[in-house]
Protein backbone atom coordinates (compact mmCIF):
# COMPACT_ATOMS: atom_id res chain seq x y z
CA UNK A 1 0.00 0.00 0.00
CA UNK A 2 0.88 3.79 -0.56
CA UNK A 3 1.48 6.06 2.13
CA UNK A 4 -0.20 8.54 -0.41
CA UNK A 5 -3.24 9.33 0.78
CA UNK A 6 -6.27 8.53 -1.85
CA UNK A 7 -7.50 11.68 -4.44
CA UNK A 8 -11.15 12.63 -3.26
CA UNK A 9 -13.46 11.90 -6.33
CA UNK A 10 -14.83 15.20 -6.40
CA UNK A 11 -11.00 16.99 -6.63
CA UNK A 12 -10.41 18.52 -9.68
CA UNK A 13 -7.73 16.88 -12.14
CA UNK A 14 -3.85 18.10 -11.85
CA UNK A 15 -3.58 21.32 -12.69
CA UNK A 16 -6.96 22.24 -12.67
CA UNK A 17 -8.28 25.63 -10.77
CA UNK A 18 -11.82 25.63 -9.13
CA UNK A 19 -11.92 27.73 -11.50
CA UNK A 20 -11.80 25.75 -14.84
CA UNK A 21 -13.25 23.07 -12.85
CA UNK A 22 -15.62 21.10 -15.36
CA UNK A 23 -13.78 21.70 -18.57
CA UNK A 24 -12.15 18.61 -20.10
CA UNK A 25 -10.84 17.63 -22.94
CA UNK A 26 -10.01 19.91 -25.94
CA UNK A 27 -9.32 23.73 -25.25
CA UNK A 28 -11.31 26.01 -22.81
CA UNK A 29 -14.55 26.21 -23.54
CA UNK A 30 -15.27 29.58 -21.61
CA UNK A 31 -12.62 31.31 -23.51
CA UNK A 32 -13.56 30.07 -27.08
CA UNK A 33 -17.25 31.20 -26.49
CA UNK A 34 -15.64 34.25 -25.16
CA UNK A 35 -13.45 34.97 -28.32
CA UNK A 36 -16.62 33.98 -30.31
CA UNK A 37 -18.26 36.71 -28.95
CA UNK A 38 -16.10 39.60 -28.39
CA UNK A 39 -15.00 38.64 -32.22
CA UNK A 40 -18.60 39.55 -33.58
CA UNK A 41 -18.96 42.27 -31.52
CA UNK A 42 -16.11 43.60 -33.26
CA UNK A 43 -17.25 42.84 -36.77
CA UNK A 44 -20.63 44.13 -36.06
CA UNK A 45 -19.29 47.31 -34.75
CA UNK A 46 -16.56 47.95 -37.48
CA UNK A 47 -17.09 48.69 -41.18
CA UNK A 48 -15.88 46.63 -43.63
CA UNK A 49 -13.51 49.32 -44.52
CA UNK A 50 -12.17 49.16 -41.21
CA UNK A 51 -11.50 45.44 -40.75
CA UNK A 52 -9.44 45.18 -44.41
CA UNK A 53 -7.42 48.12 -42.88
CA UNK A 54 -6.40 46.38 -39.57
CA UNK A 55 -5.85 43.07 -41.93
CA UNK A 56 -3.50 45.54 -44.15
CA UNK A 57 -1.90 46.69 -41.11
CA UNK A 58 -1.43 43.20 -39.38
CA UNK A 59 0.21 41.73 -42.95
CA UNK A 60 2.29 45.01 -42.92
CA UNK A 61 3.73 43.78 -39.18
CA UNK A 62 4.67 40.60 -40.46
CA UNK A 63 6.79 41.90 -43.29
CA UNK A 64 8.18 44.93 -41.78
CA UNK A 65 10.08 45.96 -38.70
CA UNK A 66 7.85 44.02 -35.89
CA UNK A 67 8.52 40.71 -37.84
CA UNK A 68 11.43 39.39 -35.55
CA UNK A 69 9.05 40.64 -32.19
CA UNK A 70 6.05 38.79 -34.13
CA UNK A 71 7.83 35.73 -34.61
CA UNK A 72 9.21 35.56 -31.22
CA UNK A 73 6.24 35.86 -29.06
CA UNK A 74 4.93 32.91 -31.83
CA UNK A 75 7.75 30.67 -30.98
CA UNK A 76 7.06 31.79 -27.28
CA UNK A 77 3.70 30.64 -27.80
CA UNK A 78 4.06 27.15 -29.64
CA UNK A 79 6.18 26.16 -26.56
CA UNK A 80 3.83 26.16 -24.16
CA UNK A 81 1.27 24.35 -26.13
CA UNK A 82 1.04 20.55 -25.56
CA UNK A 83 2.53 17.97 -27.50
Amino acid sequence: MSDTPAKPSNAAPAGQTDENKGEYGEGNYKAAREYNEETTAYAQSHSDEDIARTARDAAKALDGDEAADLEAAEAEGKSHAKK
